[in-house]
């Protein structure tokens, strides 16, 4: 069985904002869904035994999350401009989602990514084949732990999974090295600077491949090679590894970085998937409530690909 887990809030902004100026017949914003079910259906036609699980940021993760702990000024900016009418379709998307069956998880006070990387842990665990979908660069870590991870950035095929030769042309260095790299660079989306003026991915990647380690304790602990290097990040080598702690994807609700509340909301959350997953649930709406809303929506080519979107818990 494969299970295809969506990045929710990033799928969001990525076909809500894409697809901005597409509305329902009242005028309500329709971009995100249109773009979310037209990726569902590409999905199951491409992954015919293909099980969904969108998963969203948990409530209060910009306060009481592990990350924003460790640095204050992670995520932090100003309200994006004209994503106003995105941000709104979030409910929307959220009850279409349930009407057609497709499993969603929130875990309260834990950011996306971790649910994400210790679901990709249970569906190893259970034998199933875990399929990651996010524009999310952070995500190529899980190839490592054995995940698929589609970035939709290849224009020839939206759905091809990233190999080590496209993520090596991307970073020029080795799979294992991007997080490393990373933690070097910083990433501006996430509001995570880089370790120095001048250091973006070429550069650092130039230094990880010469033996810049960020997990490693002291500067002084790289390798004899790298030490010239070292000693010109010596200043900065506490916020390398603040980096690297903070682009690590969580594989175990157990993990430390976790308070206990948050890793037994989160090991009950994967308990919960897993028994959904194994009887088929969450069921779907009977089929004529979905039609009629989808045409309310004015989602004309969603109703036409109604015998995938009505049969997403099956095969197909």
């Amino acid at each position: 069985m494969t299970i295809i887990i969506i990045d929710g809030n990033n799928a969001l902004f990525r076909f809500g904002g894409a697809m901005q100026n597409l509305t329902a017949p009242d005028g309500t914003p329709t971009g995100a869904i249109h773009g979310l079910l037209g990726c569902l259906v590409r999905f199951k036609q491409r992954y015919s035994d293909g099980r969904f699980i969108v998963v969203w940021d948990g409530r209060g993760y910009r306060v009481n999350g592990w990350r924003i702990k460790l640095f204050s000024g992670y995520k932090q900016r100003e309200p994006s401009q004209g994503y106003g009418s995105v941000h709104a379709q979030h409910g929307l998307v959220d009850s279409i989602l349930t009407k057609l069956g497709v499993c969603q998880i929130s875990v309260p006070e834990v950011e996306a990514d971790d649910v994400i990387g210790t679901l990709v842990s249970l569906c190893l665990e259970s034998g199933w084949t875990p399929v990651v979908y996010s524009g999310d660069r952070d995500f190529v870590q899980l190839m490592i732990r054995g995940a698929q991870v589609i970035t939709g950035n290849n224009k020839k095929d939206r759905l091809a999974p990233e190999t080590e030769e496209s993520v090596r042309d991307r970073y020029r260095c080795s799979l294992e090295q991007v997080i490393l790299v990373r933690a070097l660079s910083g990433d501006s989306s996430d509001r995570i600077p880089g370790v120095a003026a001048k250091v973006g991915d070429v550069t650092a990647a130039k230094y990880v491949v010469a033996g810049i380690d960020p997990r490693r304790d002291r500067f002084e602990d790289n390798s004899s090679a790298a030490q010239q290097i070292a000693q010109k990040l010596a200043p900065h080598w506490d916020l390398a590894q603040r980096n690297y702690r903070l682009m690590r994807i969580l594989a175990s609700p157990q993990d430390d970085e976790l308070m206990p509340e948050q890793r037994v909301a989160l090991t009950n959350a994967l308990s919960t998937v897993k028994f959904n997953i194994m009887v088929g649930l969450p069921k779907r709406a009977p089929a004529n409530e979905i039609l009629n809303l989808l045409g309310d929506l004015g989602l004309q080519q969603a109703i036409e690909h109604r015998s995938i979107l009505l049969k997403l818990n099956q095969e197909h």
